[in-house]
């Protein structure tokens, strides 16, 4: 018998861990929403312009250039779908972040993105576990290495928010980023709102410990030997507790309250599509 392979990322494994039907709906099934929500919306869109402003930095662009660039990006966001008023709000904020960070101790080394093999320049896939029967492959992609302060390596990950929050240090993405990457990192904030405060631009430093990060490793084994006990016996439990999200309702929601398969299938059919490739740190 061929050994079970499962590839696996952080948000995944946070997905069965909250409901195992999400998990299969999402990962096996591969369905999305065809409507984005607004909070992803905007936040692809951030996700795109910091990738444009620090692959120029990384390329070494002059004053000049980087100045031109930030008029450019500017402008791709102001023509963005977005209604004027979201856009415009992305707009200021991105101009203000570019002087907040004008000076900072921060070199890029690489920016999340493909390079010329078909490879993502910041992304891990390495063996999690293995077992004779069964192997685990755990995969991540932060969004931006770089040396900081005293010249030392940092993953970067951009969030952007509509009120300030700080992340949960030890949450999978983070700590699966630390294990992966063999580095610390730093949670790069920028807060949406009218009028910029002192948290409006901040950054959380991400540094578990070597036992903090063995613990992790463990408790984790756990759970991916019950998602592939899941996929054995085609199984996978709906959790009721974890349809209601920060983010608000789970984009599930519509599907799992149906009482029978038509139902499901026109639901699926109506509001979601199949993503054509599954999620990769490497292509």
């Amino acid at each position: 018998m061929e050994p079970i392979i499962l590839t696996i990322n952080s948000h995944q494994l946070t997905d069965y861990q909250a409901c195992e039907e999400k998990y299969r709906l999402g990962t096996i099934d591969s369905l999305e929403a065809k409507k984005t929500k607004l909070a992803l919306t905007k936040g692809t869109l951030w996700h795109l312009a910091m990738a444009r402003w620090y692959q120029a930095r990384l390329e070494g662009y002059t004053k000049e250039r980087l100045l031109k660039l930030k008029v450019d990006i500017g402008s791709s966001i102001l023509a963005s779908e977005l209604e004027m008023e979201v856009a415009s709000l992305i707009y200021k904020r991105f101009m203000e972040y570019c002087n907040h960070w004008e000076g900072e101790q921060l070199t890029p080394i690489a920016v999340e993105g493909l390079d010329e093999n078909g490879r993502d320049r910041t992304g891990f896939s390495k063996l999690f576990d293995s077992g004779p029967n069964y192997r685990v492959i755990f995969e991540g992609k932060p969004d931006l290495i770089a040396t900081c302060e005293n010249n030392k390596k940092y993953w970067i990950d951009h969030k952007s928010q509509s009120r300030a929050s700080d992340h949960y240090s030890y949450s999978n993405q983070f700590i699966a980023y630390t294990w992966g990457m063999g580095m610390p990192g730093k949670i790069n904030y920028t807060v949406f709102v009218k009028n910029a405060n002192d948290k409006t631009y901040r950054r959380q430093i991400v540094a578990p410990d070597q036992k903090q990060i063995e613990q992790w490793v463990e408790r984790t084994k756990i759970w991916t030997r019950r998602i592939i006990k899941s996929l054995l016996e085609d199984s996978f439990v709906h959790n009721p507790a974890s349809c209601e999200t920060r983010y608000g309702m789970c984009f599930f929601n519509d599907i799992c309250k149906q009482t029978n398969e038509n139902g499901r299938d026109w639901v699926i059919k109506s509001s979601f599509k199949k993503r054509e490739e599954r999620y990769s740190s490497w292509k």
